[in-house]
């Protein structure tokens, strides 16, 4: 059920995977007030050996990071190639942004802060993968 709920929501529109650890098979974001919910669903990949989070940054029209948040709940030392995972994050802003606002995610090693390389559509991209404008 979780695959096809993915699915349903997905506003990602190519393959896009981060290294050899997992494909983000879709993404929703919901807006309430100043606050933003980020949920993303992962198809695992080959096993992790490293201890990994999951980062979301909201980033402003010059670039600065206006809120974020760095956290997996599914430790990635669990995950077996094909498993759906969900991650839900929550990020608050001061005010409701009145300009775009870009959320970019990523995974990183949390004892090294190495972040894992992204992939979209068969092309290396960035260690980040930019979700879509939230605001305004």
């Amino acid at each position: 059920r979780l695959i096809a709920a993915a699915r349903q929501t997905k506003s990602v529109t190519e393959t896009v995977t981060f290294g050899d650890t997992a494909a983000l098979i879709g993404d929703t974001l919901k807006r309430a007030g100043n606050d933003l919910t980020v949920v993303t669903y992962w198809q695992a990949g080959d096993p992790v050996v490293t201890p990994l989070q999951m980062f979301v940054h909201a980033i402003g029209p010059d670039g600065a990071i206006v809120a974020q948040t760095d956290r997996l709940d599914a430790p990635a030392f669990g995950w077996r190639a094909g498993d759906v995972i969900a991650q839900v994050q929550h990020l608050s802003f001061e005010t409701t942004p009145t300009v775009p606002v870009q959320i970019e995610i990523g995974l990183y090693n949390a004892a090294s802060g190495e972040r894992v390389r992204v992939t979209a559509a068969g092309q290396a991209v960035d260690s980040r993968f930019v979700l879509q404008a939230a605001f305004p």
